[in-house]
């Protein structure tokens, strides 16, 4: 009986012991987590909140202010071995609406820059009377009187038309400008902007010795194969005549002398000049422009390819693991 008892009384423990458990398990379940509090600092005491990692910021390098249109002038001079004031020689293509500024520094003449004319009138063709709104065609030279700083269209040059060619063929007009703005009766306008760096190296190079320059005005540029276009044109004779001009100079380089025997153009090739002479760089400037030039290199090379540190410690003991020398990247 007493065996009996106890096995009852032990099975009786063990319901009661697992209502319990039952009972407390969902209880549990819903008490929420707590989290332990954020330890105190040193310096105040009291909790510190958590805190955002705050990205640096990164710091640009400062853009360099555009050139000015007289920087961009004398960087391209420099690049041409040209300096203001040297000889000039322009050249006008009227179909092709460009002007084209020549220099001289050496024996034979460079391309400086080819302008967009803004505005012509007329055709391709002589101008044969006054008012007949038609640009001119030919050889023409510019001296110091011809240049007109104070001009109602900003800065002009007058190209000296009519010249003894015309006179024999008994053409009229006067007043033929390059100038600025952007309306043409007979001239050639420029824009503002573009004739006063034109009227700039022009005036430069009278004031600096040069007696006249020579003005070209061609209809077109004349390889055969575009006069042959015109066979039927009435001025296919006199654009040949211009042709000799223009071929002289496409293969000298330098402006022939030109002239006229009654009512056609002369060409003889002028005789080759002198370099002109540079006054000699003193050797601080040189040399502080070698340093400049050497230290552009240097920041060009590392900003092409930087290594990584871990790249050049692998280069270091693999290619110098033998020396005892200290070893630098370059």
């Amino acid at each position: 009986m007493r065996q009996l008892f106890s096995f009852f009384t032990d099975q009786m423990f063990f319901l009661a012991v697992m209502t319990l458990l039952l009972i407390a398990s969902p209880a549990l379940a819903k008490q929420p987590v707590t989290q332990k509090p954020p330890a105190p600092t040193a310096s105040t005491g009291k909790q510190s909140p958590k805190t955002k990692a705050i990205p640096k910021k990164v710091v640009l390098p400062a853009k360099k202010p555009p050139l000015t249109p007289r920087q961009r002038l004398k960087r391209l001079m420099t690049k041409k071995g040209l300096q203001m004031g040297d000889p000039v020689f322009i050249r006008i293509f009227k179909k092709e609406g460009l002007l084209e500024l020549w220099m001289r520094s050496e024996q034979r003449f460079t391309l400086l820059k080819t302008y967009p004319v803004c505005k012509s009138s007329g055709h391709i063709g002589p101008k044969l009377a006054e008012r007949d709104y038609q640009s001119p065609e030919g050889f023409y030279s510019v001296g110091r009187s011809q240049m007109k700083p104070n001009s109602s269209y900003h800065r002009a040059f007058n190209i000296g038309f009519p010249n003894k060619y015309d006179h024999a063929w008994g053409r009229t007009g006067s007043l033929i400008m390059v100038h600025g703005a952007c309306k043409s009766v007979g001239c050639f306008a420029m824009t503002n902007r573009r004739v006063g760096e034109i009227y700039r190296i022009t005036d430069a190079a009278l004031r600096n010795g040069q007696g006249k320059f020579q003005v070209h005005i061609f209809p077109f540029r004349m390889p055969a194969t575009n006069i042959d276009i015109y066979k039927k044109h009435r001025w296919k004779d006199y654009w040949w005549n211009l042709k000799q001009g223009y071929d002289m100079f496409e293969s000298a380089l330098l402006p022939p002398i030109v002239s006229n025997e009654g009512r056609k153009y002369v060409f003889s090739q002028p005789p080759v000049p002198e370099a002109i002479q540079r006054p000699a760089v003193p050797a601080k400037v040189t040399a502080v422009k070698k340093k400049k030039t050497a230290k552009k290199k240097k920041v060009a090379l590392k900003a092409k390819k930087p290594k990584a540190k871990k790249e050049i410690k692998l280069m270091k003991s693999s290619l110098h693991s033998d020396e005892s020398e200290s070893w630098k990247p370059f």
